[in-house]
């Protein structure tokens, strides 16, 4: 099982916390957001790390990560860095965000689903979205799940916390037909490469009938995009809100 981080981004709400480095670079606990995640996807049963780099990735080689580079960094989003993750690796894939810091166990579930399409989701998204924002509904999008568990709506404008049941928190898991779906997307519709995101990329799945399935937790995680998440994410690591995983049971590279 390959886990890939898409870590190509600057960061720049992060201000001058990235002024050096890419944010998944940024430290919290004393290490940086990508050591940690590096831990929980390893302790979780990932096989190995590689991070897809762009803005300042030397910084993430010379750190000790295997890298891919993606050249398109500057123009694309996420399905960019993706696109070069699917061209990199031929079996399934885990694909984090680089933002984000969870624990080994919500990997661990993703590993096991057996659906095309999992993404993991915060049903207690509200309280996180509180602590990082005056206005949680300026930055939440729609979530929706069906009595089946598969996702039937993502990404868009909420207007009501009744529309959210969930916030998706950046962590994907492909199975082999999965990954066919987005492959054949990229082929018929070649200029989502650099012109979609994530949440769209799986709106789009989701539309043409695919079926996306939601892993649900109950907080344990965290975003950090913006200097408030930062101090929040250290906030979250001192209460005991957030565990990260430490030297007991790390497999990675120091």
């Amino acid at each position: 099982m390959q886990s890939v981080i898409l870590a190509a981004g600057r960061g720049s709400r992060l201000g001058m916390l990235t002024d050096a480095a890419p944010k998944g670079m940024v430290e919290v606990a004393g290490k940086p957001i990508l050591d940690w995640q590096r831990r929980a996807l390893l302790a979780g049963g990932a096989e190995a790390v590689t991070v897809v780099t762009g803005y300042r990735g030397e910084v993430i080689k010379d750190y000790g990560f295997d890298t891919i580079h993606n050249d398109d960094w500057a123009r694309g989003n996420m399905l960019s860095s993706l696109d070069c993750a699917l061209k990199a690796f031929s079996g399934p894939l885990i694909v984090s965000y680089a933002d984000i810091l969870y624990d080994q166990a919500t990997v661990r579930e993703l590993i096991a689903s057996e659906a095309p399409v999992s993404i993991a989701y915060d049903r207690d998204w509200l309280a996180l979205w509180q602590r990082r924002l005056d206005d949680p509904l300026s930055d939440a999008e729609t979530f929706r799940i069906g009595p089946d568990g598969n996702i039937t709506e993502i990404g868009g404008k909420a207007e009501t916390v009744g529309e959210i049941q969930g916030q998706f928190m950046g962590l994907v898991k492909l199975n082999m037909e999965g990954r066919k779906w987005i492959e054949d997307l990229l082929a018929a519709q070649p200029e989502a490469r650099l012109g979609m995101d994530t949440t769209t990329l799986l709106s789009t799945l989701i539309a043409a009938g695919k079926p996306i399935r939601g892993l649900p937790t109950t907080g344990g995680w965290c975003e950090i995009d913006t200097q408030t998440d930062w101090q929040v994410a250290k906030a979250l690591v001192a209460e005991g809100r957030l565990t990260l995983v430490g030297p007991h049971n790390e497999r990675g590279p120091q």
